[in-house]
């Protein structure tokens, strides 16, 4: 799993787009606590919205 489809995942779970980088950060746990995504993808998913910055994860219009 990448960004751009963490960032569709939310959007159709929660019918907005997320708002900064703390609310992806929580979708991402709370998607592993739910076993929907996989260690793997957990882990490299919170590596690289920590290490990104807010301005290259926000959607387009």
């Amino acid at each position: 799993m990448n960004l751009k489809t963490l960032k569709e995942n939310f959007y159709v779970k929660n019918r907005y787009h997320a708002e900064d980088l703390h609310e992806l950060l929580l979708f991402v746990k709370k998607s592993y606590i739910r076993n929907e995504i996989s260690i793997g993808d957990y882990r490299s998913l919170i590596k690289e919205l920590e290490t990104s910055s807010y301005d290259k994860i926000t959607p387009t219009l």
